[in-house]
């Protein structure tokens, strides 16, 4: 973000605070202005690991200060009010400016700036045997995140509601990437040297809402036109720890594209208990990119072959359109239903260079354009039931279908000569059935309970393949999923809440390939169950108790080929929060907050593979001592102590942090 953007922020926060916020403050305002500001200063100590604990925290360590928020509303002549928040935050590079006029009944104008910082840590994989630390970046990774926006509507009776919109989205900056590098040593290679990428992202989006009633029918027509471009460079690294020999793959790649969406509904209560809706959404986008790998230094393999493309067209297009009914034959019943049925067009050309061998002045490097082209065409239907017949009891069935066909086309010409060509028909079934209730057993306690059953088959018809491979040795995949989701809550005391839920996740992967001697069989499973308790309590007048412990255990396991390096993945999360607050006397309060999170998932494979996952620790508290100084000012104090340890990295992650934060907040 440039520097003079955020100075002209900060110049615009002061000049709507200087103009508006009445100096004479004592309570709500004789002009009808009314609002408060905080300013604040925070200090934080790191020691150890200073990028993960930005990543945690979402902000620097070192000291910060700024206005944490100023809000007031103001009213003017005329039904003409005026509103604003603002917020500044340095270095943390934390900014917000809002500000509204309305009239009321009218219309009314609004413009908005918001930008954050986004941290990430540069620490690597972890392979014990190396006996090497974990590798780390220390380029201070972040990606500052933003957007403006400039609004508009009209709200006058009697004539249709119109809001135009501009939205200016951007992305700048670094990130780390789960994508890492390989690290050789003595001929055992394992990629867990850290990657990273230069983002530069910008949106420009402008919309038109238009809604109006005529008669007993709404109608709604959105247009959305987006123009988006972004440029990224991702640097992959390959260190030899034998030889101590370093190349680095650069991969260059921008991408624009103009969106143009337009959706159109209708809806009406035909009757009181018939009502109707209809839709429908025409998508057109055009697109344009480029990529550019570069090896420093060039060669040897893998790191022997540069591409450039001359050229990256993309085209899509869609129709979709829905239509959807709810009928209550009785008062207790109610039947609802829907139709969606969407056609869609992909196109894309590719024009590129590859450069085989160490460029030389003068040679010519070999051509390539790839060409793909897909057809989609979908149908989905929807029904449901809902009864409401049984005392305190809600019951409710829903079932989905979906039916696609899609049609790839994909091919690949070296200097005009075919090098690959690929068509494939592929369709794909799903079905996806609901069932639950809703109950209130007895007073202060009620029980819900949603099971869901789906299924997703998919059939491919490889009708041309000339370099038969991953995927197209896939003939039928088929996904079965269910979910059960509990929740219980009651209240056994006047003083007490208590909510229990509990989640069940379980997805079965069946395929089918002509490589496999014995047809189908399972390719992957996942069962994840998820409990969760939350208490909240008031024992005394000036005392509030809330409590929320969360345990997941989860496992993936993948089919393996007979390979001892596929380890089944666990995941062993629990999560715990308590709070407390208490009011001292009628000017004081003090509070609490613990969080504490223990995850034991890293894998056991160290002499098959190369371990993945983690097994961390982490503890948080928060004090927080507040006060009311006048009718105007309350002071806040607040000390927070955090510790993060990681086992499968030694110390490289491992940080204790100390946060201090003094806040004054002023009314006005």
């Amino acid at each position: 973000m440039p520097n003079r953007r955020k100075i002209l922020m900060a110049a615009i926060t002061g000049m709507i605070t200087v103009l508006f916020w009445p100096f004479p403050m004592a309570g709500a305002q004789d002009d009808g202005t009314a609002g408060h500001m905080t300013p604040v200063l925070r200090s934080s100590k790191v020691s150890g690991d200073e990028e993960k604990f930005r990543e945690d925290r979402w902000h620097d360590d070192g000291r910060a200060g700024g206005i944490e928020e100023l809000s007031f509303t103001k009213k003017l002549e005329n039904d003409i009010s005026l509103s604003f928040e603002g917020r500044v935050i340095v270095p943390d590079e934390d900014y917000l400016f809002r500000l509204r006029v309305g009239k009321r009944k009218t219309g009314y104008v609004r413009a908005e700036y918001r930008e954050f910082r986004k941290y990430f840590d540069g620490t690597g994989g972890f392979y014990a045997p190396f006996a090497v630390a974990p590798f780390e970046l220390n380029n201070d990774l972040h990606l500052d995140v933003g957007n403006v926006i400039l609004e508009g509507g009209l709200t006058k009776k009697g004539i249709p509601a119109i809001t135009l919109r501009y939205e200016h989205r951007f992305k700048e900056g670094e990130k780390s990437l789960l994508e890492w590098g390989p690290v050789n040593q003595a001929g055992t290679i394992k990629n867990i040297y850290p990657s990273f990428k230069d983002i530069d992202e910008k949106t420009d989006i402008f919309s038109l809402f238009i809604e109006h009633d005529i008669g007993r029918v709404h109608i709604e027509d959105r247009l959305h036109y987006e123009q988006f471009r972004t440029d990224t460079a991702r640097h992959d690294k390959e260190r030899n720890l034998t030889t101590g020999i370093a190349e680095t793959v650069t991969v260059n790649e921008n991408y624009s594209h103009d969106a143009f969406y337009n959706s159109l509904r209708m809806e009406s209560y035909l009757k009181e208990k018939l009502y109707v809706s209809t839709g429908y959404l025409y998508s057109r986008l055009k697109g344009e990119g480029g990529l550019r790998i570069t090896t420093i230094p060039f060669g040897p393999e893998p790191f022997d072959n540069n591409w450039v493309t001359r050229a990256v067209d993309v085209e899509y297009r869609s129709h979709t359109a829905t239509l959807n009914g709810m009928l209550g034959p009785s008062s207790n019943f109610t039947l609802y239903g829907g139709l969606q049925a969407e056609t869609a067009d992909t196109e894309g050309d590719t024009d590129a260079l590859l450069t085989a061998t160490e460029p030389v002045s003068g040679t010519v490097s070999p051509g390539a354009v790839i060409k793909s082209d897909k057809d989609k065409k979908a149908l989905e239907e929807t029904f449901g039931i809902r009864y409401t017949g049984l005392p305190s009891t809600t019951l409710f069935a829903e079932g989905k279908w979906t039916q696609n066909e899609i049609d790839l086309f994909e091919e690949e010409l070296e200097e005009g000569a075919l090098a690959f060509e690929r068509l494939t028909g592929s369709k794909r079934s799903g079905q996806r059935y609901t069932l639950g209730f809703n109950n209130s057993p007895f007073a202060g306690a009620t029980l819900s309970l949603r099971y869901r059953r789906s299924y997703i088959d998919n059939d491919y018809d490889h009708i041309t393949d000339t370099e038969p491979g991953y995927s197209a040795f896939i003939t039928a995949q088929d996904f079965t999923q269910d979910e059960l989701n509990v929740r219980f809550a009651f209240r056994p005391f006047n003083w007490l809440r208590a909510t229990f839920t509990y989640q069940l996740r379980a997805l079965e992967t069946d395929t089918t390939s002509e490589a496999a001697t014995d047809g189908s069989f399972t390719t992957g499973e996942y069962d994840a169950h998820i409990y969760s308790l939350r208490l909240a309590a008031k024992p005394a007048p000036r005392l509030q108790l809330t409590t929320l412990f969360s345990y997941r255990d989860a496992d993936t396991t993948a089919f393996d080929n007979g390979s001892p390096s596929v380890a089944t993945y666990g995941s062993d999360v629990f999560s715990a929060l308590l709070t407390a607050g208490y009011g001292i006397d009628d000017k004081t309060d003090v509070s609490m907050e613990y969080l504490f999170s223990q995850s034991e998932n890293a894998q056991k494979n160290v002499f098959e593979g190369l371990p993945l996952g983690s097994d961390y620790r982490q503890h948080g508290v928060l004090f927080t001592l507040s006060r009311q100084l006048s009718e105007t000012i309350r002071t806040r104090l607040q000390y927070g102590y955090y510790k993060y340890e990681a086992e499968e990295k030694g110390d490289a992650d491992d940080y204790n942090a100390h946060v201090f934060v003094l806040g004054l907040t002023y009314n006005f």
